[in-house]
């Protein structure tokens, strides 16, 4: 989860992999050639991201363009079977 657990008073949530030190990947895709380039960065949190990034080839693999992709992919499905509702993209 993330959010500092935030997302526990809403109703449904949904969450996007990949951000900042959320390590995700535990190894560097193997058929990663070097871009995007992994800085010289020692720790957990700092690799956890890191060895994540070898797997985004395009910006539509970054975390924020697909958080912002399952944003509006909501929209399409739910926003029409509601009068009122509350979108939170954090």
């Amino acid at each position: 989860t993330g959010g500092e657990n935030y997302h526990t008073d809403f109703g449904m949530w949904d969450y996007v992999r990949g951000h900042e030190g959320d390590p995700w990947r535990l190894r560097e895709d193997p058929s990663w050639v070097g871009t995007p380039a992994l800085p010289a960065t020692e720790g957990w949190v700092h690799r956890g991201y890191d060895t994540s990034r070898t797997w985004f080839r395009d910006e539509a693999d970054f975390p924020g363009p697909r958080t912002m992709q399952a944003t509006a992919d909501w929209l399409d499905r739910n926003a029409g079977h509601h009068d009122r509702f509350f979108l939170f993209v954090d």
